[in-house]
């Protein structure tokens, strides 16, 4: 039996589907790829926060999710990620959802993803009794399932009875942010920052705040006005190694 002779010209075809069909660009469609991602979830303390809820979504396909649960020690890591930016959330009971945009590369190694989750209690600034800690609750867990108009009118409610609470208003602007009203959303951080207290935890609140503004105005169009949120959003809080990954 005689050999098929193949021409330099098939030798190319056959090369070049092998070169795509492993390249990171192709892999990286819909989602899928080799990148690694992983992080830990951590209270205001320091202290890990296990069995806590993390969801990945590619912003470019919302409809691309990844969902993991943290460990005892509030570990979690993700595999076979495509390139892009994906939204981050951790939610536990108890506990304010957080949430933050980082930029998933599969030629570099991806920062660790620290979150910070803030318990839900009685303040001075903000919560005032556990009325008003459940109408969060609530809301934050309606908010994490996506049902932002649920969400919203427990929110609504909520600062009618306790308009001074910073924390429902970044939850609502959260809402409206994810429903695409973003002049809404705009006006609630804006308010939300003036009430914000300035100590460790307010600090990373603030900046993660700014960050959110940045990120209304990148979705309107206007590049400008996001960099000088995002670059508020550093100076706010350094410490935060994932934001600079955002800007």
């Amino acid at each position: 039996m005689s050999r098929k002779k193949y021409s330099l010209f098939d030798f190319w075809v056959i090369f070049l589907i092998v070169f795509f069909l492993n390249s990171p660009w192709i892999l990286g469609q819909a989602g899928r790829g080799k990148a690694r991602l992983k992080g830990v979830v951590l209270d205001e303390n320091g202290q890990p926060v296990p069995s806590a809820q993390v969801v990945l979504e590619l912003l470019s396909s919302e409809q691309i999710k990844r969902e993991v649960k943290t460990n005892k020690k509030g570990e979690w890591a993700i595999l076979g990620l495509g390139s892009g930016n994906w939204r981050v959330t951790a939610s536990a009971e108890g506990f304010i959802p957080t949430t933050t945009t980082i930029f998933v590369s599969q030629i570099e190694k991806n920062p660790k993803v620290v979150l910070k989750l803030k318990k839900i209690k009685v303040s001075q600034k903000g919560l005032r009794d556990e009325a008003s800690l459940d109408y969060l609750e609530k809301a934050a867990s309606l908010y994490t399932n996506k049902k932002y108009d649920e969400a919203l009118a427990i929110l609504e409610e909520a600062i009618t009875e306790y308009p001074e609470t910073y924390q429902v208003r970044i939850l609502m602007g959260d809402c409206y942010r994810e429903k695409a009203e973003l002049d809404r959303a705009l006006e609630l951080y804006t308010q939300a920052v003036q009430e914000i207290p300035d100590d460790e935890m307010g600090k990373e609140i603030k900046a993660k705040t700014f960050s959110a503004i940045g990120d209304c105005y990148l979705r309107k169009g206007d590049l400008e006005k996001a960099q000088t949120f995002f670059k508020q959003s550093i100076e706010t809080y350094p410490e935060n190694e994932i934001i600079p990954y955002n800007v």
